[in-house]
């Protein structure tokens, strides 16, 4: 996954389903800065992905509203 340089998300959780209504989290990450990031966990039998910000959340915290430029999925 490839964030901005200036609006990324310094703490996210990823989500997966298989029906778009049923979700489980296969990764929380924490500390992220920025740019080029990947997340790997076992293979999913699953149709959809989700991506969840958690921070920032707040004016004093680095970061800001999350845009990610890229996002691809392997299995």
């Amino acid at each position: 996954m490839n964030f901005g340089t200036s609006n990324y998300a310094t703490e996210y959780k990823i989500f997966v389903s298989s029906n778009g209504s049923t979700w489980t989290e296969v990764a929380y990450v924490t500390g992220c800065t920025g740019g080029r990031v990947e997340s790997i966990f076992s293979a999913q039998n699953v149709r959809y992905v989700k991506i969840t910000a958690l921070k920032p959340d707040g004016d004093s915290q680095t970061g800001g509203q999350m845009a990610i430029t890229e996002l691809e999925v392997y299995n």
